[in-house]
């Protein structure tokens, strides 16, 4: 009787762990995700290099949105995010241009639907040689991500947390069964 009342108790304590353990211990970004993970935009590589660009006097940021095959993609909303904070949106034109004025030098990222472009933007007259005018962003709408579902290496947190709670639903009640079963 001991023995089962024990073993009911340690299948609880088992099934239950998947629980009580916080998603993002068990999420594939782990809890020192970068600042764009946790943005939710999904497109930045850790290889990524980061931009340099001129911004122009009045602190303007220039840029363009293009499509792969290089022509524009007007009315396309943007975001200007400093620190996880989004500071400016801007909405392009029929060209694919747009421009957000009043910003200082310093790195922020631009969210364009899923996609983040890190850059450099450096105050007039103090940026280096290599730095760009403006800024060209390519959108690629046909890009798909997250079709290798069936592969180990695409387990992830979510997953394992369902696991968890499938596998406590199925404990409980052997447990349940088990201790309520007359000692012999």
């Amino acid at each position: 009787m001991k023995r089962k009342h024990r073993l009911s108790r340690v299948l609880v304590a088992l099934g239950s762990v998947g629980l009580l353990l916080p998603s993002s211990m068990l999420a594939a970004d782990g809890p020192s995700a970068s600042p764009a993970s946790r943005s939710g935009a999904s497109a930045v590589h850790a290889e990524q290099t980061m931009v340099d660009v001129a911004l122009q006097p009045g602190g303007v940021l220039r840029g363009q949105v293009v499509r792969p095959d290089g022509s524009p993609l007007g009315n396309v909303h943007l975001a200007l995010c400093r620190h996880d904070r989004e500071i400016a949106s801007a909405t392009t034109n029929a060209q694919g241009a747009f421009a957000i004025s009043g910003l200082r030098g310093g790195v922020y990222h631009l969210r364009l639907g899923n996609s983040l472009t890190i850059f450099r933007a450096w105050a007039p007259r103090t940026a280096p040689a290599a730095a760009r005018p403006g800024i060209l962003l390519v959108r690629d709408e046909s890009l798909v991500r997250g079709q290798n579902t069936l592969s180990l290496p695409a387990i992830s947190g979510t997953s394992l947390v369902i696991g968890g709670i499938v596998a406590t639903a199925i404990v409980v009640p052997i447990a349940i069964v088990l201790d309520r079963t007359p000692s012999s």
